[in-house]
């Protein structure tokens, strides 16, 4: 069974609740560079910016920032995971085709359950993460807008990262 690079069984850690809980993860090295910030760093910036835009759609008085805010969160709470556990940066930015690269690249190394948990979560809330997906471009240029309900059906989902 192959492993990613630094996911050796003695440095996993558990790194998030529902979505990612089952998924153990490695910690990356802390010195090696890339891209001008230290790889630890990144995550921490990237799950940082991941918890503020989560913030920033619970209290946003208009829902189309709100579901664009969520949307956000889950992109970059997910890239964070990805580049802490491969250590590779995603260029994609659809929340299903993410987690579909989540859980292959776990499947990949071995992780097949944590892979299976991962693509259990993203059938499950396939039609959410759908409607984030179009809130990525609909939020800010669409005609149709979305009302509070849906951010209200959608901040569960997002939470379930655990940001």
């Amino acid at each position: 069974m192959r492993r990613a690079p630094g996911l050796a069984p003695s440095s996993l850690r558990v790194c998030a609740r529902a979505l990612i809980e089952p998924v153990a993860v490695a910690q990356s090295p802390a010195l090696s560079r890339r891209g001008g910030i230290v790889s630890g760093e990144y995550v921490k910036v990237l799950k940082r910016r991941a918890r503020s835009f989560l913030a920033e759609a619970e209290s946003a008085a208009d829902p189309d920032l709100g579901m664009f805010f969520l949307e956000q969160a889950a992109q970059l709470y997910i890239k964070a995971v990805y580049y802490e556990v491969f250590g590779e940066t995603i260029r994609v930015h659809g929340l299903r085709e993410l987690l579909g690269l989540l859980a292959h690249s776990l499947k990949k190394h071995g992780y097949d359950k944590e892979a299976e948990k991962i693509t259990d979560f993203t059938s499950r809330n396939r039609g959410i993460l759908i409607v984030l997906e179009d809130a990525y471009i609909t939020g800010r240029y669409g005609e149709l807008g979305y009302s509070i309900n849906d951010v209200e059906e959608a901040l569960p989902v997002v939470k379930r990262l655990s940001l």
